[in-house]
């Protein structure tokens, strides 16, 4: 290491010429909307190559997890092919450093079959499903009542039913002494 102090002042200026990773635009819209507001080009530039260099650490570590992995699994057999895949546990355990947890709990469901093609007809028969399941809670709902007109007045029961062919509403009480009929248009 040099013994020279570093000169922020000049650090600082030396922002305006410098180009980060991440474009000043990407980094003004996620500065604005977490409510931090900076008119100055050079402090967002130096917030863009501290986020480069957070990024550039996290993808090093998970390089790191990676290489290790696969060190553990050559050991059980040879691999032929060197390629490095980048897996979302390599980039948990690099994340998990910086207490950042993005692990999915155990029973998360990942793959859910996607059956786009049968999506339409499915959903067309579970709200015809529903529909008749509601239909019979109505019925049934409707036939409590009766009954519970019955338990309340023993000796009239009144009957209402709906004639589908003549949409007529008849009312009757079981003494047979009142009939009426209502037609609905």
């Amino acid at each position: 290491m040099d013994d020279d102090p570093i000169d922020y002042e000049e650090f600082i200026n030396s922002m305006e010429e410098f180009v980060p990773t991440i474009p000043d635009e990407v980094i003004t819209y996620y500065l604005n909307k977490t409510g931090f507001s900076c008119s100055d080009i050079k402090i967002k530039r130096l917030i863009a190559l501290a986020t480069q260099k957070f990024i550039s650490d996290i993808a090093n570590d998970s390089l790191q997890y990676c290489k290790i992995r696969l060190q553990g699994s050559s050991r059980e057999k040879t691999r032929k092919d060197k390629a490095l895949v980048l897996t979302m546990d390599d980039l948990s355990l690099a994340l998990k450093e910086y207490g950042i947890n993005i692990r999915k709990p155990d029973y998360y469901a990942e793959n859910i079959p996607q059956t786009n093609l049968m999506a339409p007809v499915v959903l067309q028969q579970q709200q015809q499903s529903l529909l008749q399941q509601q239909k019979e809670k109505e019925k049934l709902l409707q036939q409590q009542q009766q009954q519970q007109q019955i338990l309340q007045n023993p000796t009239e029961t009144t009957t209402t039913s709906t004639a589908p062919t003549d949409n007529a509403v008849v009312t009757s009480k079981s003494n047979g002494a009142n009939v009426k009929k209502l037609k609905t248009n």
